[in-house]
């Protein structure tokens, strides 16, 4: 993402520059493992259950667990921002901060840390409904591309985008619709660990009534995945079909486990 800046240099002459943003990839990533570890890391010590004796209810934990997390989020990434443009101050020359806007660059960390939290409670929603990481990191992955989209950064618009042209307008409600986002999101993972058993912990899919659900969106997700890596952009639906029937048999052989594919996660399961 980029924005052009008009500057002017001290003898009149004009100048165009161009700012690059740091690219968010990487921060993409951290945003989906701290979703894994907001989930996973409680599961793994068993510190749910330990809380659970001493009288607390798993909604409880779970809603105090995701505000620190988000609140650990908020902190490091605005902070991770303002290292960046420190760093910035004291390796290019002040005339070319002449124009420097800081509602801009406010706007860059609002919306850059409201996406980390997206991403966040994405992947943690997925571990809520199954204990398979590589499942939380595909979801994760396959929400990165359309929230990037819906960038939700001031002035930072791609031409010929409709979405981001209407954001770039209406900045504030691009704001308050992921805001609602990210709190709706909290609320379904009260939810869900709510209605989690401990027995269930072992099974693919830990409640029952989300397994039509991630087979349809996993069997999309991966889908894609496959078709994009691995197939040619000109693919025909006929191909694409075929990967997608393919990707479904096996996600309902896991899923299900029917009595044709339970030897095989014997074999699995004795291996790992």
């Amino acid at each position: 993402m980029l924005k052009e800046a008009d500057l002017f240099c001290p003898n009149s002459v004009r100048i165009n520059f161009t700012i690059y943003l740091e690219p968010n990839d990487f921060l993409w990533g951290i945003s989906i493992l701290v979703g894994i570890a907001l989930i996973a890391i409680p599961r793994y010590r068993h510190q749910n259950e330990w809380l659970q004796s001493l009288g607390f209810r798993r909604a409880a934990i779970f809603g105090a667990t995701f505000l620190s997390y988000s609140l650990t989020t908020i902190i490091a990434y605005s902070l991770a921002k303002l290292m960046v443009l420190l760093v910035l101050v004291q390796n290019i020359p002040g005339i070319y901060f002449a124009q420097f806007n800081w509602w801009v660059w406010g706007g860059n960390v609002i919306s850059t840390t409201l996406v980390a939290l997206i991403l966040m409670t994405a992947s943690a929603l997925v571990l809520l409904v199954t204990p398979n990481l590589v499942m939380a990191m595909l979801v994760g992955y396959a929400v990165v591309k359309p929230i990037s989209w819906f960038v939700l950064i001031r002035s930072f618009g791609q031409p010929g985008n409709y979405l981001l042209a209407f954001l770039n307008q209406h900045w504030l409600l691009g704001i308050a619709i992921g805001c609602l986002v990210w709190g709706l999101g909290g609320i379904l993972g009260r939810y869900l660990s709510a209605q989690q058993i401990t027995e269930r912990d072992h099974q693919a899919i830990l409640l029952p009534a989300w397994r039509v659900p991630m087979l349809i969106g996993l069997s999309i997700i991966l889908t894609k995945l496959i078709t994009d890596v691995m197939l040619a952009p000109q693919t025909s639906w006929s191909y694409v079909a075929v990967v997608w029937s393919a990707t479904l048999i096996g996600l309902i052989a896991w899923i299900y486990q029917p009595r044709w594919s339970r030897y095989f996660w014997q074999v699995v399961r004795q291996l790992r």
